[in-house]
């Protein structure tokens, strides 16, 4: 598709394609170049992003309340994701050395006021990045049991190019037989718990872990809805799992939302509950 520039009032106007890939294309190659002809004197804009897990919207603006942006250059937003929260930072400043030194100070600040496990990555470094770096860094294979997630878990640690490297195996155990006969869950925990239950989610990492001699398991069972719920088990009551060889934790959530929304909230709490073990 083909797009257009104006220059109305000295001021100049692109019209560009919708497609992303052409629109990307156009500004790469068209756009930013002539914006740094016509203004070569413009600051310098930088912009930091801070991914938070484990903390609402609500919590982070909270703990933030008595941090002053403007004294330290920048300026504060919030970008609420589908399982995670980010806190952005941006500044404009003549050289990229003192644009870099506000941003540093700044997330020092935002760092200290939520807690040094709150904050997995910044910019483009997603949860499964920088899990996918820890677990290359202590040589250790994974292993994931998935239920109501279907396979989302792994999908999303294999998205991360040389997974390889250290994911070992996937299983998607949605049905009762396939979690006793693939991961050796108890006939009898399953009768008396429930597949979406404590004990059931502890029986699926730990043996998955077992089954492929792995040194660390998730696992993620739960009630995805629309249907499924009960009084007791309501649709989005998750448990996340997590294995190792000295102890197994497991957590239990209830998430809102539709099916999709739980499935991938699920995912981030399987994968930030193993960042944590990791971490130590």
């Amino acid at each position: 598709a083909a797009g257009f520039f104006v220059e109305h009032w000295n001021t100049p106007c692109y019209f560009l394609p919708g497609v992303p890939a052409e629109v990307r294309m156009f500004m790469e190659q068209y756009v930013l170049p002539d914006l740094d002809r016509r203004f070569p004197e413009r600051p310098l804009y930088r912009k930091r992003i801070l991914r938070v897990q484990g903390l609402t919207e609500s919590h982070i603006q909270e703990r933030l309340q008595s941090l002053a942006p403007a004294e330290l250059g920048v300026e504060l937003g919030y970008l609420p994701q589908t399982a995670e929260n980010w806190v952005t930072l941006f500044t404009a400043a003549e050289t990229e050395g003192v644009a870099d030194q506000r941003l540093q100070r700044a997330e020092e600040e935002v760092r200290w006021r939520l807690g040094a496990d709150a904050i997995s990555g910044r910019d483009g470094e997603t949860l499964e990045s920088v899990v996918g770096q820890l677990l290359r860094e202590r040589s250790w294979k994974l292993a994931v049991a998935e239920s109501c997630t279907g396979g989302i878990l792994a999908a999303r640690i294999t998205a991360v190019a040389g997974a390889s490297d250290y994911l070992t195996c996937g299983f998607v155990t949605y049905s009762n037989d396939a979690k006793v006969a693939l991961l050796g869950v108890s006939q009898q925990d399953l009768a008396t718990h429930g597949a979406v239950s404590h004990e059931v989610a502890r029986a699926m990492a730990e043996g998955a872990r077992l089954r492929v001699d792995a040194q660390v398991a998730l696992a993620v069972t739960g009630i995805a809805g629309p249907s499924g719920g009960t009084p007791t088990k309501p649709v989005g009551t998750v448990f996340v799992a997590c294995a190792t060889a000295s102890r197994t934790i497991v957590l239990q959530h209830r998430f809102s939302g539709d099916r999709h929304q739980v499935q991938e909230e699920s995912a981030q709490a399987a994968l930030v509950l193993l960042w944590k073990e990791l971490l130590g």
